[in-house]
C-alpha cells in the first residue's frame, strides 16, 4: 500500500491556503483506515479521519477488487494556522478493521475525533503490525491451526506548514 498527496510523498511543503488532496493506494482489495498526528505550537494530537463511505462505519474505507492498484482519493485538505508538523498514518487489512481501531472521542471545538494527545504514545498504541513469538500458542490463530492471518500493511506521510 502507498500513501501520497497530489503533490507527491516527499519533500512536502505547504503554507496556510495551500490545498491539496490525500491518495491512497492499496495493492488488493480491502479495508483501510487514517490516523491524523499533529505537533504544532502548543497543539499535540492525533486523531482518526472521518472516511467511510458505505461501509457502516465512519473512519473505514473499502477498495473493491476492481479499484485495487488504482489511486484513491481520501479527500482535499486546505492548511490552517498553526503551522508545523503533520503526519498520517495509514492501516489497510484484507478483513473490516473495526476491531482494530483504536478508541476516539469527539472534539467539537477542533471538529475531530481524537485518539490521545500524545502522538508518540498515539502511534505505539496504532502500529499495525505486532510481533508475534514463533513457538508459542499466540503464534497460531485463533480460528485454529492452518487459518490464514488477514493481510495487514502500513504506510506513513509526513509533511511540515511554514507561515
Amino acid at each position: 500500500m502507498e500513501v501520497q498527496t497530489g503533490r507527491g510523498n516527499r519533500g512536502l511543503y505547504y503554507r496556510p491556503g495551500d490545498r491539496d488532496q490525500l491518495l491512497v493506494r492499496l495493492d488488493r482489495q480491502g479495508y483501510y483506515y487514517v490516523v491524523g498526528h499533529i505537533e504544532k505550537e502548543n497543539t499535540h494530537l492525533s486523531y482518526l479521519m472521518e472516511i467511510g463511505q458505505g461501509t457502516g462505519n465512519r473512519f473505514v474505507r473499502r477498495v473493491g477488487a476492481g479499484e485495487a492498484n488504482r489511486w484513491q482519493t481520501v479527500g482535499e485538505f486546505v492548511v490552517e494556522p498553526p503551522v508545523g508538523v503533520e503526519a498520517v498514518q495509514v492501516f489497510a487489512t484484507s478483513e473490516p478493521p473495526d476491531r482494530m481501531l483504536p478508541a476516539a472521542r469527539f472534539d467539537p471545538g477542533r471538529q475531530l475525533y481524537v485518539i490521545g494527545n500524545n502522538p508518540v504514545d498515539t502511534i505505539a498504541r496504532t502500529r499495525g503490525l505486532v510481533r508475534i513469538e514463533m513457538g508459542t500458542a499466540a503464534a497460531v490463530p485463533a480460528a485454529g491451526v492452518g487459518a490464514a492471518l488477514p493481510a495487514v500493511g502500513e504506510a506513513v506521510l509526513q509533511f511540515t506548514t511554514l507561515q
